[in-house]
């Protein structure tokens, strides 16, 4: 058996790993923006409406200057992108 001049203490090392691993999880759920959802993609009209609030919500925190029109459109577009259908909470 070879014996080193220098003794490693692997504890202190991976303690640290660990204490990396968890800031970088807390600094990535820490602000998690709301990312948009079709509507049928939500079980209730009740979670559908504070969806779509959370969703204006943090689009008017990023784009403070974005008119009522604007707002619309972009949800029009992103309907649109993600091909989703007719809301079945409009017909409640």
């Amino acid at each position: 058996m070879l014996k080193t001049k220098y003794k490693i203490n692997t504890m202190p090392i991976v303690i640290m790993g660990i204490m990396v691993l968890v800031v970088l999880f807390i600094v990535q759920t820490a602000h998690k923006p709301v990312s948009y959802r079709c509507p049928n993609d939500y079980a209730t009209g009740g979670e559908y409406t504070e969806g779509v609030a959370k969703w204006i919500s943090e689009e008017m925190k990023l784009k403070p200057d974005m008119t009522m029109d604007n707002l619309i459109q972009e949800r029009h577009r992103l309907f649109d992108k993600y091909h989703c259908e007719e809301s079945k909470w409009l017909m409640e």
